[in-house]
């Protein structure tokens, strides 16, 4: 699955030659137009932001057609991790969350606002070892996330 938000196709399924030597277009959407956070393919769904087409919103599409089974605002366009069967997105506007990614009850579960940093919030998060990272400029941020005391 690529994916682009500069216009044109803004999804497209390529499924790949037994072979190695070709191509072939499954399906096309023009939903999901990720443009710098990259998407996560969990349960036979992608997850991710879109850039121009829908403001931000947070689509959830099946991986198998295309059709959109899911979209919600969350912290806005930006980009996004896997860990623990959940979903950590960095709005581009500094705002985090902490995500559902269940088709039937894909929401936003908590958020914060980054505040330390300066500049463009276009860094991805990344979980390791019960800690969620947030790179803000020069600065980067730790959160225990853990489960336990």
């Amino acid at each position: 699955y690529i994916t682009s938000g500069y216009g044109g196709v803004r999804g497209e399924m390529l499924e790949l030659a037994e072979d190695g030597r070709s191509v072939t277009s499954r399906w096309t959407d023009g939903d999901l137009d990720c443009h710098h956070g990259g998407v996560i393919v969990h349960e036979g769904r992608v997850y991710g932001a879109s850039s121009q087409n829908g403001d931000g919103n947070w689509i959830c599409l099946k991986l198998a057609n295309g059709q959109v089974d899911a979209t919600t605002a969350m912290v806005g366009k930006g980009s996004v991790t896997f860990a623990e069967g959940l979903l950590y997105g960095y709005g581009e506007k500094g705002m985090v969350g902490l995500m559902n990614p269940a088709p039937d009850d894909f929401r936003l579960i908590s958020s914060f606002q980054v505040t330390a940093g300066s500049g463009e919030h276009w860094a991805h998060p990344v979980v390791a070892n019960g800690r969620l990272y947030i790179r803000h400029g020069d600065v980067l941020l730790a959160y225990n996330i853990a489960a336990g005391p």
